[in-house]
């Protein structure tokens, strides 16, 4: 049952191996992953640190929601970085393709939920940062999983729609046109 699953999951996220060619370009990928990832961690940090600092001056903006998805987030970073991947077999490198896929969707969840909870909790005149950071990590996120095609919708998928639908229930003109700009 559990192969059948993870066999559904592969051909849905693009990773599955039905012949020789599917394995030369799963390898590439992931190539081009170890390259990345590390830039995605940068982006992540920064983009968090960022709206955190922005929005510091906020008395309703707890600390330990970034403290602790940057934590997360630092932890990852140093378990890319310190292992090696060179000679993985496929089977391994269609793992960690997985895993990859997996704990993107677990982190872009995490920022949506903390995008979300600040953009109900937070002034007005903050929403334009929080847009701003939001949406960069967002962008940042996709560019730095360009070479893998469906863990790059991602951020564009769980980040971004969610934040242009609460940007039209607000109602508010100019947040509608901000909503417009980002599809």
């Amino acid at each position: 049952m559990l192969g059948r699953i993870l066999g559904w999951l592969d051909r849905k996220i693009g990773i599955s191996i039905l012949n020789n060619s599917e394995g030369i370009l799963l390898r590439r990928r992931y190539a081009a992953l170890q390259r990345q990832i590390p830039w995605l961690y940068a982006i992540l940090l920064a983009n968090l640190l960022g709206m955190q600092l922005a929005l510091a001056d906020e008395e309703a903006v707890p600390a330990i929601p970034t403290f602790l998805l940057c934590l997360v987030v630092g932890f990852r970073a140093l378990s890319w970085i310190g292992r090696n991947r060179d000679q993985l077999l496929l089977h391994e490198v269609q793992r960690m393709m997985r895993q990859t896929f997996l704990v993107a969707t677990t982190f872009c969840l995490a920022i949506s939920c903390w995008t979300t909870w600040l953009f109900l909790n937070v002034e007005p005149s903050h929403l334009v940062e929080l847009v701003l950071f939001a949406s960069l990590s967002a962008v940042g996120s996709t560019y730095a999983m360009t070479g893998f095609p469906s863990g790059a919708r991602i951020p564009l998928v769980i980040i971004v729609l969610p934040l242009i639908t609460m940007l039209v229930l607000t109602g508010d003109p100019s947040l509608i046109g901000v909503a417009i700009s980002m599809t």
